[in-house]
């Protein structure tokens, strides 16, 4: 059976050809149905090697644990595309199915090697589709994609030491290189490096501030297809790579409630959604931290409930997007009239994510809370935690969807009412008044069908759990008492302090403004402290060389210094000349022609700017994918 990952590879080339809108659009909906059939039809213990130079790599493992994303990504991908169809550039289509196929090849890479491959690759098609969503404030999305792109980077960086340090401990043991499963770490310093790299992408605190800033700077088309695969595939990672350590738990709890405080306090839409993300994530980290079955099965069920209902959320909001132009809070109130179907299919979204009964989010928190009943900080920690969640989605219910008008707040709002324009797409049935495209509801509505169904029929996933799962009654007394409790507490909350949930124009400053001052510190210290250091010792230097010759030729005519002398006098002068050579023709030579090379390349590299990026993502992508069809076909 041909690799999934090859599929959508083939398809972003292929895609290029098709001319007929109807056909392309037959065509792309074909690639993530043909995937999902694959995935259902492979079997655990599936294997598939092949060797470069005799060195085997393990290009394929499939088993219960890596199956079940795989059921999830496949599925969800193609609601996505769905979604996208008012896209017309085929970039993003390429890049998409890039993306999508790189996620399904580190999800079924069975050595480190090839994961990190696909998680590079990953890394590289999301920033290019993060540049490709150009927004009004387009440079902020230029700058936000190559902020994503250094933390991902450093993330790669780290991931890669680890994976070296693992290859070359494993040679000095056997002798020769062989394969390094998808295992815990052997050494201390991999198992750190290696950690690292993956909780970069996990969104450990402090390395999360990438999704946050990247996130809601692009299009919401890419938006949706960013918050399902990047974060979920290193929780994969975690669960198959770090299951039961103790140190994960704390991660996870500290991310659910950072992410959670600055969810709450968010004005736009897809902000608020981002940092809850972060927060969703630290309920799987911290799950697979606690370990045993019960652990990783509560953390992987949450991941999948997750991708359901943020993916649902994400829509939601592009939908709010794509007919208003308009994300903050501050400026929105009165959808529910105008929008009543998007309305319907946040109020599934929001109460899954809080986890009220009835609602996939409810099973997977049960799950979880079990896990965590023998620490019972993390418990409390979790519960604190849900109760953030459920007050940020009250206030982006009624804020976003259920107030008539915009009332005069603290911040000095004026009262107004939402202007709904006309819009501005081909409707096929004239008699049809639908609010949004049938390509984007249809999506939302059969995901806010998932969210429902899998939290009244759990068993729909529990049967494809990578472990066996206890019995659980999900809908005891205690548990639907437990639940109604929280929610009736946020809800009071909420009531009386109303005020100060009204969203506000202020902006809020995350760790990522830290990380910036360090950085212009740094390049002024460059600048005030180095360059005028360097210059100074290019000038003693230029002083010194002339001296130094002159006191040798002296000594050596007169003959009346002593040997140690002359001898110290030529050593001067020859250590001098080759310093002055290697630091005019080295160090300057190579900064200078680095700087020309730099200079030349942005001149070009402009063009990035003029809205043309596909023309260079399509070059570039090109290359990269060379060597993966290399490998994998040949």
């Amino acid at each position: 059976m041909m690799h999934p990952t090859v599929v959508y590879f083939l398809g972003a080339i292929i895609l290029w050809f098709f001319r007929e809108k109807k056909v392309k659009n037959f065509f792309l909906l074909f690639v993530p149905l043909l995937v999902f059939l694959q995935v259902i039809f492979l079997k655990p213990q599936t294997a598939y090697f092949i060797h470069i130079f005799d060195f085997p790599v393990l290009l394929f493992y499939v088993d219960r644990l890596n199956l079940f994303f795989g059921y999830i990504f496949s599925l969800v991908a193609f609601f996505v595309v769905l979604y996208s169809f008012r896209v017309k550039e085929n970039i993003y289509f390429s890049l998409a199915f890039f993306y999508i196929g790189s996620s399904l090849g580190a999800v079924f890479s069975g050595e480190y090697l090839t994961f990190f491959i696909f998680l590079e690759l990953m890394a590289i098609s999301s920033t290019f589709l993060i540049w490709l969503g150009f927004t009004k404030t387009r440079e902020e999305t230029l700058k936000a994609g190559f902020r994503y792109l250094l933390f991902h980077v450093f993330a790669g960086v780290c991931l890669f030491a680890g994976i070296l340090i693992e290859y070359l401990n494993a040679y000095f043991a056997t002798g020769k290189f062989g394969l390094n499963l998808l295992t815990t770490p052997t050494t201390k310093l991999s198992f750190a490096f290696i950690l690292l790299g993956i909780g970069i992408n996990a969104c450990f605190i402090p390395f999360h501030t990438w999704l946050p800033d990247a996130y809601p700077r692009t299009s919401f088309y890419v938006s949706v297809l960013l918050s399902i695969f990047t974060t979920k595939t290193a929780v994969y990672a975690l669960a198959r790579i770090f299951p039961g350590v103790n140190f994960l738990t704390y991660i996870g709890a500290l991310m659910a409630i950072y992410g959670v405080t600055f969810a709450i306090i968010q004005n736009e839409m897809r902000k608020l959604l981002s940092y809850h993300i972060i927060s969703q994530v630290g309920y799987m980290v911290a799950a697979i931290g606690l370990g045993g079955d019960l652990g990783i099965n509560g953390g992987l069920f949450h991941a999948l409930n997750n991708i359901l209902y943020k993916t649902l959320l994400f829509m939601c909001a592009g939908a709010v997007i794509y007919r208003l132009s308009e994300e903050k809070l501050s400026n929105l109130g009165h959808l529910s009239e105008k929008m009543p179907i998007t309305t319907f299919t946040v109020l599934i979204g929001a109460f899954s994510i809080a986890g009220v009964p009835l609602f996939n989010g409810h099973i997977s928190k049960i799950i979880i809370s079990e896990s965590a009943h023998g620490n019972e900080t993390i418990y409390f920690l979790l519960k604190i935690a849900t109760i953030g969640t459920w007050l940020s989605f009250l206030k982006f219910i009624y804020f976003g969807f259920l107030r008539k008008t915009m009332q005069t707040d603290l911040h000095g709002f004026k009262q107004m009412k939402i202007s709904f324009p006309r819009i501005k797409y081909s409707n096929p049935h004239p008699y049809l008044e639908a609010e949004l495209p049938l390509t984007m509801l249809i999506p939302m509505v059969i995901l806010a069908f998932f969210c429902f169904f899998t939290g009244v029929y759990p068993k729909l996933v529990i049967q494809i759990l990578p472990y066996p799962l206890k019995e659980i009654i999900f809908y005891s007394l205690k548990n639907i008492t437990s639940a109604m409790q929280v929610y009736l507490v946020g809800l009071l909350i909420f009531t009386l302090l109303n005020t100060y949930f009204v969203p506000g124009k202020v902006i809020f400053l995350d760790l990522d403004y830290y990380y910036r001052k360090v950085v212009a510190s740094f390049l002024c210290l460059c600048r005030k402290v180095i360059a005028p250091l360097d210059v100074a010792y290019t000038s003693s230097l230029e002083k010194l060389i002339p001296y130094a010759k002159e006191t040798w030729m002296v000594s050596k005519e007169e003959g009346n210094v002593e040997k140690i002398i002359v001898n110290g006098s030529g050593l001067i002068v020859r250590t001098s000349e080759r310093v002055a050579f290697f630091d005019q023709n080295v160090i300057d030579g190579t900064v200078n022609h680095l700087g020309k090379i730099i200079v030349l390349w942005a001149k070009k590299l402009r063009h990035i700017q003029t809205g043309y990026l596909q023309n260079y993502a399509t070059v570039m992508f090109f290359f990269l994918i060379v060597l993966i069809f290399f490998l994998v076909i040949f």
